[in-house]
């Protein structure tokens, strides 16, 4: 779900696409749409040197501000709902399907299970608290992670588009 959407362009300056979710993102060569559950599709192009980048909130975007063409930033609920579609998932593999949630690896799911106390072949369905899980993946990921440049729409974090021109 999208709390809040910066079009930093001036066509889409007064675009808001907040309160709509966000269904999917695939790539076509350099294009990269996202489906929006309001039928609507964002395609980004990322020309010669663009990407997008994840950051949870509050962390400075590293480049100058004026490149980012597009800021969304989203909620953790998205990620709750995809691992609680199938709740006899065992926990580990959920988290390792990316399109539940992105960047998260095999240290980093044991971590994960370690710190909620919750053993890797419990069924999702059983799990407790899924939404303090998904807040322990954006608070304690590292900053270092691949997961910084992929668009991954079921993580709840800040993302930014930088495109040339």
């Amino acid at each position: 779900m999208l709390i809040g959407t910066g079009f930093r362009v001036p066509r889409l300056a007064t675009v808001d696409r907040r309160g709509i979710g966000i269904l999917s993102t695939v790539s076509r060569g350099k294009h990269l749409l996202t489906r929006l559950a309001d039928g609507s599709t964002l395609h980004s192009h990322l020309r010669m040197e663009g990407h997008w980048s994840v950051h949870p909130r509050g962390q400075r975007w590293r480049r100058p501000a004026h490149t980012a063409r597009l800021v969304l930033t989203t909620d953790g609920t998205e990620a709750v709902r995809r691992l609680r579609a199938d709740p006899d998932v065992p926990l580990g593999d959920a988290l390792l399907d990316q399109r539940n949630l992105g960047g998260v690896g095999n240290v980093y799911r044991c971590e994960l299970c370690f710190l909620t106390g919750t053993h890797p072949s419990t069924p999702v369905g059983v799990v407790a608290d899924l939404p303090r899980l998904v807040t322990l993946v954006r608070r304690d990921r590292p900053g270092g992670s691949r997961a910084e440049h992929l668009v991954v729409p079921a993580l709840p974090a800040l993302l930014r588009s930088s495109m040339a021109g």
